[in-house]
């Protein structure tokens, strides 16, 4: 087996775990910081960023200067992950943990040479469905020149006092509403606990990972191995089902990611933080902006919120600003299977798991899908408005902070620890309008992993290097992943994963059962060793041994074939293919070292791996499965 991460962060996975016969990729990585190069993409013109001025040395007049910062006017880029090492029709699973993994996946699913399954639980498919249409609403909805690509040259990009983290040339446009749809499509929704079985060689299990609305672990099992893969987690209570974390003790292998960004995160500090700075904030009479996501820790902070919000007064307004707003609002309270014990048990009341629907009912949280339209007729101040995107780049957020950003008693309050001031502000810190930051991060942190692994006791641990590094803690100390033994991984390599075992199951007929006289050796009684005479059968990774008597009962038996030798190339497949006249393909596979042929035709792939001494034949259809065989068959030598 072997495993190899995609992506260069260790919050946001994406890993090809390989196993002999079937790859599973774990997560879609999509990076969004690299919003933070672009300038602010604004609804209505803004004379404070239409004046500004380029660097006349390079000459390139999208380029902006503003607050010692170099931006990008030109249509925002994210960076998918990285995807040019591998075979991306040798991906047969890809395994979705939670929302925020969804957003990448058409980077992957769209691309012409996919095939593969998805699977990820139903709240998930549907929560980051709505999370993606609200960033295709967000881009479609931009209006800018199309620039050239001469700020990508390294000698610019690199220059920037705000330089980018990752290369602009791997950098690309979001997807369309088309795109969107299509992935969606292949998307499978399963069940917590269910097990899925693939192939016949692996089978696997999601369990609550007590972060959001059905985000999940897995549990993946062969037939001698169990692998655990923890990513976005948390054992923090929240509206979330809690983490099953009884399920993945004492794993031959387990796989950790997603740790918290901050070292030692006090989501509860951070929350009385965000509520003070708002009553105080509309006790002068000034108006609150929250850039926030349109799920997750959004509807915790609606029931808090308005609370705080009536101890000044019931007139000031909360609004929920999102193209998306009513169906968020909505999903959340049918998915009560999916919630806390403390939620779910509302609905037996009967009431509602969340209490927004009666905020919205009771005009205290109101709703709208822009800020045109009602909003702006009936909008008034002072008030809190929660909208996107927190990266300050596109959506709403962008207005409000153009229209109220000259008046020092209005605040915008960060609380996304994926985009920290430090990163997204530069544009407007130049504004009077405070900015305050209370990153409420409930995933696990530096202090939380030693226990929990201490209770699941793997008997490997593989995290990303940056864990193993120390990060300074609140309290100053330094804080790492310790626990052994362990495997480090980063970006772009490839690691061979221990495997405990090599035997494979059989299933044995009955008949032959009865004739088998196990003998032990003497020194030791618990092995036996005897001789069997019978047909073996492999077929789906599935290995039976066939009585000689029910051989000669039934005809349906498969032919035993020929032992053959040698070493099968490519080549020599897409030769032998011809002679058929059926057209093949060679498409090379850096990781591990193996080479894809597609046989478009057929509908069909053989992987060819170990310098030709194995092969993989994947196809839905049995009669070109015959084929292909065949075909492979006279490539090589009978004994």
């Amino acid at each position: 087996m072997q495993l190899t991460s995609l992506s260069w962060m260790p919050h946001r996975p994406c890993l090809l775990l390989k196993f002999p016969n079937v790859n599973v990729l774990l997560d879609c990585a999509v990076n969004l910081e690299t919003l933070s190069t672009f300038l602010p993409c604004t609804i209505v013109p803004s004379s404070r960023l239409e004046a500004l001025s380029f660097p006349r040395s390079w000459g390139i007049d999208y380029l902006k200067k503003l607050n010692d910062q170099l931006f990008v006017e030109g249509f925002p880029e994210v960076q998918p992950a990285s995807l040019h090492t591998i075979a991306v029709d040798a991906i047969d699973i890809v395994l979705v943990s939670n929302w925020m993994s969804l957003v990448g996946l058409p980077f992957i699913t769209e691309r012409p040479d996919f095939r593969g399954v998805v699977y990820a639980t139903e709240p998930t498919i549907q929560l980051g469905r709505l999370v993606m249409e609200e960033l295709n609403d967000f881009f479609e909805g931009i209006d800018r020149d199309p620039i050239d690509d001469r700020w990508r040259a390294d000698e610019i990009w690199r220059a920037f006092p705000n330089a980018p983290k990752t290369n602009p040339k791997e950098w690309k446009k979001f997807y369309n509403k088309k795109q969107l749809d299509n992935c969606l499509k292949k998307v499978v929704g399963i069940s917590y606990s269910e097990t899925i079985v693939i192939n016949g060689a692996i089978r696997f299990t999601a369990y609550s990972s007590g972060f959001a609305i059905g985000s999940a672990n897995w549990l993946i099992e062969t037939e001698t191995e169990k692998i655990g893969y923890l990513s976005a987690s948390s054992s923090r209570t929240s509206h979330a089902k809690p983490a099953q974390w009884d399920k993945l003790k004492r794993m031959d292998s387990l796989i950790l990611t997603s740790l918290s960004r901050i070292p030692e995160s006090s989501p509860n500090e951070a929350v009385s933080g965000l509520f003070k700075e708002v009553v105080e904030t509309l006790r002068a009479r000034g108006n609150v902006l929250l850039p926030i996501a349109p799920t997750g820790i959004l509807y915790d902070l609606f029931e808090y919120m308005i609370q705080q919000v009536d101890q000044i007064s019931r007139d000031i307004p909360v609004y929920f600003i999102s193209p998306i707003a009513k169906s968020a609002l909505e999903y959340a309270n049918i998915y009560a299977e999916w919630l806390s014990d403390i939620k779910s048990n509302k609905v037996y009341k009967p009431e509602e798991p969340f209490a927004h629907s009666e905020f919205v009912k009771g005009n205290r949280l109101r709703v709208y899908e822009n800020i045109h339209g009602n909003f702006s007729r009936e909008y008034k101040t002072p008030c809190v408005v929660f909208t996107g995107h927190p990266c300050l780049r596109i959506g709403n957020v962008v207005h409000f902070l153009e229209m109220w950003g000259n008046d020092p008693k209005n605040v915008v309050i960060l609380t996304d620890p994926d985009y920290p001031p430090e990163e997204v502000y530069g544009p407007y810190n130049n504004l009077q309008i405070k900015c305050k930051y209370f990153p409420i991060e409930t995933k696990l942190d530096y202090t939380q992993v030693p226990l929990i692994l201490q209770d699941l006791e793997p008997k490997l641990l593989m995290l990303p290097e940056q864990y193993t590094k120390p990060v300074k803690g609140v309290s100053g100390r330094d804080l790492v992943v310790a626990y052994k033994p362990q495997i480090t991984f980063k970006h772009g390599e490839t690691l061979s994963m221990p495997i405990s075992g090599k035997r494979k199951r059989v299933l044995i007929d009955p008949d032959m059962l009865k004739e088998m006289n196990v003998k032990g050796a003497k020194d030791n009684d618990d092995h036996g060793v005897c001789a069997i005479r019978g047909f073996l059968s492999a077929y789906d990774n599935k290995l039976e041994l066939i009585s000689l008597a029910r051989a000669n009962e039934k005809a349906t038996l498969p032919r035993v074939f020929p032992k053959l030798v040698g070493s099968l190339t490519a080549e020599d497949l897409i030769k032998t293919l011809k002679k058929k006249s059926i057209t093949a393909e060679i498409i090379k596979n850096i990781i591990g070292e193996s080479i894809v042929v597609k046989i478009p035709r057929l509908e069909a792939q053989v992987t060819i791996s170990a310098d030709g001494q194995k092969s993989r034949i994947s196809c839905k259809h049995s009669e070109n499965r015959k084929i292909l065989h065949g075909a492979i068959t006279q490539c090589l030598n009978k004994l």
